[in-house]
């Protein structure tokens, strides 16, 4: 099975087939392979000649996409070029599907244009809803008629209600954006990390789960397994 992974993902990343990199499956047997567990959230770890290698868990973050934390630490006097480009993933069916990793940017970017105009929409119908209400005077005679009062108080509380939504929808952006994990170089005592986007291909059933994460560091690619999208644990 790993053999076949292997040379799915060197025919996948045709850089890769090029270059000929080296290849480090995760494996429990290995002792440089492990799995860390922190606040009872499991992780895979990968030692390799000074380079620490972590990866956790994919998440299904929408109907097209998936998420998953790679950590990096360098502990060598070489640097390391770290690109979530040359992420990869793949499905645990057969035949394999690549979830290719996507730039995360344009994506949030484009969410939070959505985000935002629903939700001046939203507010400017709130304000309009509200701006006038219908009431009843009666005159004198005890004549009633129909009257039209307007709610300039409602309409300001309906626009700060819209502003303090615009507000949290940029402050939402802006945590998710913070923890991206986007192009480095990792020098010697350095660290990255951060989220990985990963598109779920069309065809993937909803019965299929990421299989494989590969990560391509260059020289090398490590690859890190999971039973049923999860981390593997003893």
């Amino acid at each position: 099975m790993k053999k076949l992974l292997t040379a799915t993902l060197l025919m996948a990343v045709p850089c890769l087939a090029a270059e000929k990199p080296k290849v480090i499956d995760w494996n429990p047997a290995n002792p440089n392979c492990m799995v860390i567990y922190t606040n009872g959230q499991a992780r895979e770890r990968i030692f390799d000649n000074g380079r620490m290698i972590d990866v956790y868990a994919p998440i299904l973050r929408d109907k097209h996409t998936y998420e998953v934390m790679v950590g990096i630490i360098n502990q060598t006097n070489a640097i390391i070029d770290m690109d979530p480009a040359k992420v990869e993933a793949f499905s645990d069916d057969a035949p394999q599907l690549a979830l290719p990793s996507i730039d995360a940017d344009p994506k949030l970017a484009k969410e939070e244009k959505s985000q935002r105009r629903w939700a001046a929409f939203g507010a400017a119908m709130s304000a309009a809803s509200v701006a006038n209400t219908q009431g009843t005077v009666t005159d004198s005679n005890g004549n009633v008629s129909q009257v039209t009062i307007s709610n300039p108080a409602a309409v300001r509380q309906a626009q700060e209600n819209g502003a303090a939504n615009q507000a949290a929808i940029a402050d939402a952006h802006a945590t998710e954006s913070g923890h991206i994990l986007r192009h480095n170089t990792v020098a010697l005592g350095a660290h990255v990390g951060g989220f990985v986007y990963l598109a779920k291909p069309k065809g993937m059933s909803k019965k299929s789960r990421v299989g494989s994460l590969a990560v391509n560091l260059g020289d090398t690619v490590y690859i890190f397994h999971y039973k049923n999208g999860s981390v593997p644990t003893p």
